[in-house]
């Protein structure tokens, strides 16, 4: 797993700054058809949230990338329903497009 980087609630607005951030620097170093394969470990940062921080990390750095593939955590780790942070794992392959 990566690190986390929102452990508590008061950390996840500087965590959702520190994805952007990185995954931007991600994407300017790299061009048309290469991939990034991006991971958020933080609970409470939904997967909708950082797919969109990534979004904003592709535009930041003016580039294009479609979605190549999604992974999740594997299925021994179970999922209670009551915990909505159980699927703390969220996995993002991206191809860049330009």
């Amino acid at each position: 797993d990566p690190p986390a980087f929102a452990k508590h609630k008061s950390s996840l607005d500087n965590a959702k700054r520190a994805y952007l951030n990185l995954n931007k620097l991600c994407f300017q170093s790299l061009k048309k058809g290469d991939y990034l394969l991006s991971s958020s470990c933080s609970g409470l940062l939904s997967r909708d949230e950082f797919y969109s921080i990534l979004q904003h990390a592709a535009g930041g750095a003016n580039r294009r990338a479609m979605l190549a593939g999604e992974l999740h955590q594997p299925v021994d780790q179970t999922r209670n329903l009551a915990f909505s942070e159980g699927p703390y794992l969220k996995t993002f392959l991206l191809e860049i497009t330009s």
